[in-house]
């Protein structure tokens, strides 16, 4: 048995009971479970929307055409336009850029027991072993020099990125050529999950010969004919041999 409110025109209304058959019972309490059911479906569906909407880094992020340039760097020519002189006058450029003189001829003399002119191109391994150790200055100051050599086209840009914005010029060995890098522009992404991407679209570069600048540009030149990256930091001697 029921209650059931009924209106009548003259008393408002008032209430009676009415006995549902078996068959109403069954179809009310469907009715009902189903309205519920459709209701909490509702409920969830709208709270998920509200969370992703509020989930930070739920996207992509691009950065194109992020720049990073040397500043005022003392880029040093090339005393005789042969290879060997063209690295060496970069070695100069790097370490003068970190405070350290010493100058082209010193690693001319020291890699090729004189200052001869050499075309054939030295292996980058071979350079690093030329320069890295403990130097005394003429000033008595004594430093430590540690070159990294990165083989082939750059894939680590971030290192470039991280360089050029200390301020610390760095070679790039293109078509068998030593050129120092004085900017790139990239393009940097930004995952949801925190990861970082960059993608170099052009390096900039300046030639030792004769200080003319140059570039390296994606899509438009050979990433094939990149023979590696020399890097040279400068450091305090932990302990002098």
């Amino acid at each position: 048995m029921s209650l059931l409110l009924l209106e009548r025109p003259d008393r408002g209304f008032t209430a009676g009971y009415f006995t549902a058959s078996p068959t109403y019972a069954i179809l009310f309490r469907m009715l009902s479970r189903c309205a519920v059911l459709v209701l909490l479906i509702s409920i969830l569906a709208l709270a998920t929307a509200s969370l992703a909407k509020k989930k930070p880094g739920s996207s992509l992020q691009q950065n194109p055409g992020q720049t990073a340039d040397l500043s005022d760097p003392p880029f040093f020519a090339a005393a005789q336009k042969c290879e060997n002189w063209a690295w060496a006058a970069g070695v100069q450029t790097i370490l003068k850029a970190q405070g350290v003189n010493i100058r082209q001829n010193y690693w001319i003399q020291k890699a090729n027991a004189g200052e001869l002119c050499v075309e054939t191109p030295m292996d980058l391994g071979d350079i690093a072993s030329v320069i890295d150790g403990d130097y005394v200055l003429d000033d008595g100051d004594k430093v430590h020099l540690d070159s990294r050599v990165a083989a082939g086209a750059p894939t680590d840009v971030g290192m470039i990125v991280a360089s050029i914005k200390l301020n610390r010029p760095l070679l790039l060995f293109w078509k068998s050529h030593a050129y120092l890098v004085e900017g790139i522009t990239y393009d940097e992404y930004l995952y949801p999950n925190g990861q970082r991407m960059l993608e170099a679209r052009e390096i900039r570069l300046v030639d030792p010969y004769d200080k003319k600048p140059a570039s390296f540009v994606k899509g438009q030149d050979d990433a094939s004919e990149i023979s590696g990256t020399l890097e040279v930091i400068v450091g305090p001697i932990t302990h002098w041999r």
